[in-house]
């Protein structure tokens, strides 16, 4: 899916000014067959974007694009005011976190793991970090806490790698995060802490989430609706639920013919 040539690295001076995306006429497609088509779109820096749709409806695509996986076949994509092709690798880097669905721990300590990008970090940072992705209590627990080491003195489960590259990414230096179902993995309870911290403790930073249940993101400043690779609706939970179109279907879909949230 991804194989390509390797991208041309930006080699612009500036950096980012923060965490807004711009996006103008986006659109891209695989093997001749489109997945995203005429995607305009601006979000502010500091918001919380919710990006909903069907599955096979280009989610997980335009997160790609925006972390520069890949370039997009048209348009225009900015970040901070800068287009992404001009951003050097190590300022994108630094600017951007993509969280997957499938993470991955390294043979470090977990106190290591969670500072991955922010070697400068304190233990109180890290534990910060872990709290705000409901790592800490199960770190903590642990006989060697945050000096543990995966696959050494102990197996992190699915929910708990996702939880370890949540905690890295929110201790990141980025400015925009990209969350690709960030919750998959994790028990309806805890996923939902881990979103009200999200939204609570964000940082200032633009976080897109990527998510399967609406019921999670409601709450968020914006929602985006793809259906077959178009952006068909967006707008606020309440609004959208008015509009009675695609995402109030979605709802309907998932929680019956309650309507509130």
């Amino acid at each position: 899916m991804f194989d390509q040539a390797p991208l041309a690295e930006g080699r612009s001076t500036r950096e980012p000014v923060d965490g807004a995306v711009a996006l103008r006429g986006l659109g891209h497609a695989y093997e001749g067959v489109e997945v995203l088509a005429d995607i305009d779109l601006e979000l502010e820096d500091g918001s919380l974007v919710a990006l909903v749709g069907p599955s096979g409806s280009g989610k997980s695509t335009l997160l790609h694009l925006l972390a520069r996986y890949m370039d997009a076949q048209r348009g225009e994509l900015e970040i901070g005011g800068l287009a992404l092709k001009d951003m050097p690798d190590a300022v994108r880097h630094r600017h951007i976190a993509l969280v997957g669905q499938q993470a991955a721990a390294l043979e470090i300590s977990l106190a290591d793991n969670i500072a991955l990008f922010r070697p400068d970090a304190d233990l109180q940072e890290i534990r910060q970090a872990a709290r705000d992705a409901c790592l800490d209590e199960r770190i903590m627990a642990l006989p060697r806490g945050y000096d543990s080491v995966p696959g050494r003195d102990l197996q992190l489960s699915g929910g708990e790698l996702q939880r370890l590259a949540l905690a890295r990414a929110l201790l990141s230096p980025a400015r925009l995060l990209l969350l690709d179902e960030p919750t998959s993995a994790l028990d309806p309870q805890t996923a939902r802490q881990v979103l009200r911290n999200l939204r609570e403790r964000g940082g200032g930073r633009t976080r897109v989430i990527v998510a399967h249940r609406l019921a999670e993101v409601s709450d968020a400043d914006l929602i985006l609706v793809l259906v077959a690779g178009r952006l068909v609706e967006r707008g606020e939970h309440a609004a959208l639920l008015a509009a009675d179109g695609a995402y109030a279907r979605l709802w309907r879909e998932q929680n019956g013919a309650e309507v509130a949230a």
